[in-house]
Parts: C-alpha cells; sequence; structure tokens
C-alpha cells in the first residue's frame, strides 16, 4: 500500500469515528432558549399615571413628553412656572354672540408676543371647557408651546370657541375675544364678542 492510500485509509476512519458519536448537550448552565422564545428588548415604559393604551397601539420613543390632555394637539408644554409671569383674569361672553356658544364647547386661549399685529409667535397656550360665564381663567409658563419659551412681556390674548374642537382650523360659527396686555396682569376681562362667518 502506498504512502498515499494509507493516508486516506485513517483519514477516513477518522470521519467515520467522528460521525458516529451523538453529540450531548453541555453539562451545567442552562440550556439556550430557541429563537423564538429568546428575550426580545422591552418597548419603552409610558410616563407613570400615563393611561394604559389600546392593544396593539404603538408604544411611545424613549424620551416622549408625558401626554397633557388640556395641550393642543401637537403642542409640547413645558415652560418654567414664575409666579410672577402669570396672567389671570375672566373670559366674558357678550349678549350678541350667547346663542352660539354651548356649554361643554372647546375654548382655546392662545397668547401670542405682541408684534403689533395678531400673528405674532405663540407663547402659550390652554385649552377649556365652555361652563357658567363669566369663565375664571389663569395663564403662565407652565403653558408654554415649548420648553425655554419665556412668558412675559406685551401679549396678544385670544379665546376661541371653536365648534369642532380643532385648534387647527378657523371655522364659520367659532366666537372669538381678543386682548392686549402686559405680562403679570391680574383681573383682566376677555370678552368674546365676534362671531367668524
Amino acid at each position: 500500500m502506498s504512502r498515499l492510500r494509507r493516508v486516506l485509509a485513517v483519514c477516513a476512519c477518522a470521519l467515520a469515528f467522528s460521525c458516529e458519536r451523538k453529540s450531548e448537550p453541555p453539562t451545567g448552565g442552562i440550556p439556550p432558549l430557541p429563537p423564538s422564545e429568546q428575550a426580545k428588548p422591552a418597548p419603552p415604559s409610558l410616563p407613570e399615571g400615563h393611561p394604559t393604551l389600546p392593544e396593539g397601539h404603538p408604544q411611545l420613543p424613549q424620551g416622549h413628553p408625558p401626554v397633557d390632555d388640556n395641550a393642543i394637539e401637537g403642542a409640547m408644554p413645558g415652560g418654567e412656572f414664575d409666579p410672577h409671569q402669570v396672567v389671570s383674569g375672566a373670559l366674558a361672553l357678550a349678549p350678541s354672540v350667547k346663542e352660539h356658544v354651548q356649554p361643554g364647547d372647546v375654548i382655546f386661549l392662545t397668547a401670542r408676543a405682541d408684534d403689533g399685529t395678531e400673528k405674532g409667535p405663540i407663547v402659550a397656550v390652554k385649552k377649556l371647557e365652555a361652563g357658567a360665564w363669566p369663565q375664571a381663567f389663569e395663564l403662565d409658563g407652565r403653558d408654554a408651546m415649548q420648553g425655554g419659551t419665556k412668558f412675559a412681556g406685551k401679549i396678544v390674548l385670544t379665546a376661541r370657541v371653536d365648534k369642532d374642537g380643532d385648534p387647527i382650523s378657523k371655522n364659520a360659527g367659532d366666537v372669538l375675544g381678543v386682548l392686549r396686555l402686559q405680562v403679570p396682569a391680574k383681573s383682566a376681562t376677555l370678552t368674546l364678542d365676534t362671531l367668524t362667518k
């Protein structure tokens, strides 16, 4: 037998021997889980006190701000509170538009920087619900659209009874009131007296 044949015969024997051995699980420790049962990363948790989301609803991403029922959709309230920078007072309803406002209607109270128009940057917002008139209100830095917004200086305060409850749309039948003032202000009266057409 040539040397090459001897080498091939030895390799064949070794291969046959290794194939006959049964593989046994390693001793000690916990065997690995099948792929279908392996741990998956937990979804981000909701803030404490947040209502439970319906089944199948996507979880909020990590770091998502808490949801505030009084916040306007798309807003991110979270400014700093300064007790010396507060606007408070009452919303009044003019008799000429009284029949166009019902209890439970949504009211959007918006403060804009007074740049000489009524279209300045929004500095604070609050969602209210129509009830008894006059209706008390308070607005401060905690109602800011985003953190870091300073609630101070001259502002244009607008109250709008929004019949469809959508802060973006402005429809015929909404009732408006506008007041210019300086922050801080107490006992301010904002009269809703204009019916949009």
